[in-house]
């Protein structure tokens, strides 16, 4: 259910039900566009991919199509923030291999390119 509209979303297998809204919604001009059609996003944290809440009904209608959008644009955000820039000279070439990082080192080396691993 949205706020907007009153409907039920479902996402995979999970109902997303959202809370009632604590003020009034304001729009931001400091989160990104709605990736299908550009709409703009409401006011509100955007600590994970899917804390945006656009005021279009894009997650209804193409709900495949706006996931991966939400999922790209976080996953930029995450490229650009200068804090992910400070750890890009820690490679597995450069780390010390000590019997107790072995095993982890070894596994950290089978992730995708991009992805962030915390031990």
């Amino acid at each position: 259910m949205t706020a907007r509209t009153g409907k039920t979303v479902l996402l995979g297998n999970i109902i997303a039900l959202p809370r009632a809204p604590s003020r009034p919604l304001e729009i931001s001009d400091s989160l990104p566009l709605c990736p299908c059609c550009g709409a703009p996003a409401f006011e509100g944290e955007w600590r994970g991919a899917f804390d945006l809440h656009h005021t279009c009904d894009c997650l209804i209608e193409r709900a495949t199509r706006y996931e991966r959008g939400v999922q790209h644009l976080w996953e930029r955000r995450q490229r650009e923030r200068p804090s992910s820039r400070r750890y890009r000279t820690y490679t597995f070439d450069t780390s010390e291999r000590t019997n107790g990082n072995t095993i982890a080192l070894e596994v950290a080396t089978q992730l995708k390119l991009g992805r962030t691993l915390f031990l």
